[in-house]
């Protein structure tokens, strides 16, 4: 479950301790939906492009949670009957 408070953003993973997100970086990019506008993903893709440039695995998303949500996403695609 993720909840955004209007200042932070806190993940409560199953199984783990609360994770508390800063909400404030240096880009804002409005998001359209009910969380704050963000550089969050402006940040996520910097970071993609730094690890194919440099030939090295993310050390923030193991190469099996990549895996394992491209499955998802293969699965979803297969029941909507779009593959």
């Amino acid at each position: 479950m993720v909840i955004y408070d209007g200042n932070t953003v806190t993940a409560y993973p199953h199984g783990s301790e609360p994770v508390v997100f800063d909400t404030e970086e240096a880009v804002k990019i409005p998001t359209g939906i009910n969380v704050p506008p963000t550089g969050w993903y402006y940040a996520e893709l910097g970071h993609f492009l730094s690890c194919i440039r440099e030939g090295k695995p993310s050390p923030l998303v193991p190469r099996e949670r990549i895996l394992a949500v491209l499955d998802l996403l293969e699965t979803a695609l297969e029941a909507d009957g779009s593959n």
